[in-house]
């Protein structure tokens, strides 16, 4: 195709089964003897649809509903997932999905929960079980819409206060905490939390969770870092406020 110089919009129009997204491009030809390549990647655009509700049925609005491989239930370590989050109307909606076997739920994996509302993980089409979960065969440019999805209450909220002291037994002013999660401890779920003048600080937890609290101070005098970690325990309604001791050998 012969074009006069000046600038262009070069849009790719894939196949039904594949997404339109990102199939633009502005391109300038400066010259009437120059040329121009426009290249373009497709993705499938199969589609998992559906609405997730609260226990009372009412709309389950502003969830994190992730989707993730079905040969990861049940497996450790780093699980990928997708997330898409429900709409005022409880519905939701993954985009661009390749081929493969799919599960849908909320909480699969566990993420940064501090002041979230957080579910106990569910599978749809609403059971905690992963081997009772819907497997969803996606085949390319498929669009699969779900039954609704009922989630149980969400895990009780509680403030957990505690303690930073350094061996000695006198408080840890400015020591920064995180929280981890108590069997993938290589996992943050909250972090930024610096001590009061007195030692003190507070966390947003969650109800049957596990958690591993872990402080750490730098020390401007003796030149060096003092740590101290604390758990895991699993959050109840009797959860006693924390106390870190800092030591330098941890």
């Amino acid at each position: 195709m012969t074009v006069p110089p000046g600038k262009y919009e070069v849009t790719a129009f894939p196949p039904p089964a594949f997404s339109a997204r990102h199939l633009q491009q502005t391109v300038e030809l400066r010259d009437p003897r120059a040329c121009f390549v426009a290249d373009f990647s497709v993705r499938f655009d199969g589609r998992i649809r559906g609405v997730v509700r609260q226990s009372s049925g009412e709309p389950a609005a502003g969830v994190a509903v992730e989707v993730m491989a079905a040969e990861s239930v049940g497996k450790s370590g780093n699980i990928q997932t997708l997330r898409a989050l429900s709409d005022a109307g409880g519905s939701f909606e993954f985009a661009e999905m390749s081929p493969g076997r799919y599960v849908v739920g909320v909480n699969l994996t566990r993420r940064m929960e501090d002041a979230q509302v957080v579910f106990p993980s569910t599978f749809h089409p609403g059971t905690t079980d992963g081997a009772l979960a819907t497997v969803l065969q996606l085949d390319g440019g498929q669009q699969r819409e779900l039954n609704p999805m009922t989630l149980p209450p969400a895990r009780r909220q509680y403030r957990l206060s505690g303690t930073v002291v350094f061996e000695d037994g006198s408080p840890a002013s400015g020591a920064f905490l995180s929280l981890r999660d108590g069997i993938a401890k290589w996992r943050q779920v909250a972090v930024g939390v610096k001590t009061e003048f007195d030692g003190t600080f507070s966390f947003v937890v969650h109800e049957g969770l596990s958690y591993v609290a872990q402080a750490s101070y730098w020390d401007e005098v003796q030149r060096k870092q003092v740590s101290g970690i604390v758990g895991p325990f699993v959050v109840t309604g009797e959860t006693a406020p924390l106390k870190v001791v800092l030591s330098a050998g941890r």
